[in-house]
């Protein structure tokens, strides 16, 4: 039989050790070293003892899968080897319609993280990036990646001026938003990072970082590609 993570739960592999974000749970954590043999043996497709796959299972790590042909995937993420914020160049600064419309998504998203768990947030952004078209690019003469990088900077610069405090998670899901309302497609990556454990998410489209450096993004790999 073939299993799957459940619902809500992705891992990436860091220093030959796997790493899980639990969206439902809001937490990241790893596996006892029993466990993660267990769990390291069944994803490379050596044999795992049926009492290994019994505690994955029971601790609901792993559930049974209906498609025979389905195993476990890490998330995934282009290398990054462009960042929009190291790209910036004096603007001209944003209009006061901007400037508003960020606020206003700063302030809505800061007030469902308060109420809201990860998984609930992730799923009411898919739910608003379907309501916008899929974030197909709006046309114009720029290239969509020119138009991303003047887009996030934008956001950036008129984000200086809302008066609430700065996180990774805070202004990736406002960027990600503000982005999908413009009809610009752009991902929402978490990462993480061992020896010190470092966990962090930034908004990326293809190989371009929006809203971090490359030598941030690429500190962290990717656990969550969303």
């Amino acid at each position: 039989m073939q299993y799957q993570l459940r619902d809500g739960l992705s891992f990436c592999i860091v220093d030959d050790h796997p790493v899980f974000l639990d969206t439902s749970g809001d937490r990241y954590f790893m596996l006892p070293e029993a466990l993660e043999s267990a769990f390291t043996a069944y994803i490379e497709g050596r044999d795992a003892s049926t009492s290994s796959l019994r505690t994955l299972l029971g601790h609901r790590i792993l559930l049974p899968e209906g498609h025979p042909d389905r195993r476990c995937e890490t998330s995934s993420a282009e290398p990054v080897t462009r960042s929009a914020m190291e790209d910036q160049t004096q603007g001209d600064g944003v209009s006061a319609r901007t400037y508003l419309e960020i606020l206003a998504i700063v302030c809505r998203v800061r007030s469902r993280l308060r109420r809201k768990n990860l998984h609930a947030l992730l799923s009411d952004l898919a739910a608003h990036r379907r309501g916008k078209a899929g974030c197909t690019a709006a046309a114009s003469g720029k290239s969509i990646e020119e138009n991303l990088v003047a887009a996030a900077n934008q956001f950036r610069h008129a984000r200086k001026w809302v008066p609430l405090g700065t996180t990774c998670l805070l202004d990736s899901l406002s960027l990600v938003t503000y982005l999908a309302n413009h009809q610009l497609p752009a991902d929402l990556v978490f990462g993480v990072a061992l020896s010190p454990f470092s966990a962090h998410c930034w908004v990326q489209f293809r190989h371009i970082v929006l809203n971090e450096t490359v030598t941030g993004a690429t500190a962290h790999t990717p656990i969550l590609v969303w």
